[in-house]
């Protein structure tokens, strides 16, 4: 490849990186992702009573009867399913809470 074509190549990379953060580089996106370094967990109230937990953008559930028992459940899941190094160092709990009024 000529070099010139080259340093156009990463130039423009490198100006799409700058516009748009979101846009990896040289790296993948999973990988430009990962310097967050947390992962979410969206938190609602259970059918059943007490609460569930669902991790966004991996296949992590769990259910617990008080707040208290499903920071710890989370906490264990996530252990439990990234290994040493690759266990987020961040866990966020979103609590979405439905409420219905009458008319």
């Amino acid at each position: 490849m000529d070099s010139g074509i080259a340093a156009g190549t990463r130039s423009a990379e490198r100006e799409a990186q700058a516009t748009n953060p979101a846009t990896p580089a040289s790296n993948s996106f999973k990988d430009d992702t990962r310097m967050n370094n947390e992962i979410i967990f969206v938190v609602a109230d259970s059918a059943e009573g007490g609460g569930e937990a669902r991790a966004l953008g991996q296949s992590i559930f769990t259910e617990a009867d008080s707040l208290e028992e499903l920071r710890a459940m989370v906490r264990d899941a996530v252990a439990c399913h990234f290994g040493e190094s690759d266990r987020p160092d961040v866990i966020r709990l979103h609590f979405v809470r439905e409420e219905v009024l009458a008319a």
